[in-house]
């Protein structure tokens, strides 16, 4: 079962290391994501589903929307994937079996980084 890491708080008050390879690297994927989910959210509202906000969810740091009981999203990274992933989870995982859904949180299905075209 998945379970949160949390990091060491450190010093709040000394300056904060980044790294600007790896900043820019994770500023194009949250403009690559919030381009693909605000385009998804179009798409459904336009076909008259009331799709949420996109948003950042704090807690896992990736950007989402839902609609109907479902919740599409992209994640730079977390303790069940080193590597950024596009996800969709439905709330409801009843019946939901086989390969497709090939995440164990919340029976998702996870396309890596590497597979979506920029």
């Amino acid at each position: 079962m998945w379970a949160p890491t949390i990091p060491e708080l450190g010093k709040p008050d000394d300056p904060l290391p980044v790294a600007p390879a790896a900043a820019e690297t994770l500023g194009a994927w949250y403009a690559f994501s919030t381009a693909v989910l605000e385009e998804l959210r179009a798409e459904l509202n336009a076909a008259g589903r009331n799709c949420s906000e996109v948003q950042l969810w704090p807690e896992h740091f990736d950007l989402g929307c839902g609609v109907d009981g479902v919740n599409f999203g992209c994640s730079p990274g977390d303790a069940y994937s080193a590597e950024p992933y596009v996800y969709v989870g439905p709330w409801n995982t009843d019946g939901l079996d086989g390969a497709f859904w090939n995440a164990p949180l919340r029976r998702r299905a996870l396309l890596p980084r590497v597979a979506c075209r920029p």
